[in-house]
């Protein structure tokens, strides 16, 4: 059984397209499933990630999402 045949709950949610073109490009590049690539880049999150570097682009994204939800009209 497959970690996503062992996990019962979803995770629905909607990306950027930018993230979801470079999801597709590593599920591509590693021949892993879209739901097993998520797992397994969460479940190895420390290592993947260099600390410094994911502050300064998270502050990066909010700062960008931000001014973009300010102006959505919703």
């Amino acid at each position: 059984m497959s970690h996503s045949q062992a996990h019962t709950s979803e995770v629905h949610t909607e990306m950027s397209e930018i993230g979801y073109r470079r999801l597709k490009q590593f599920v591509a590049e590693t021949g892993l499933e879209e739901r097993d690539a998520l797992s397994f880049l969460f479940e190895a999150f420390d290592v993947v990630t260099h600390h410094e570097a994911l502050r300064h682009r998270l502050g990066l994204y909010k700062a960008v999402t931000n001014t973009a939800g300010s102006r959505d009209p919703q």
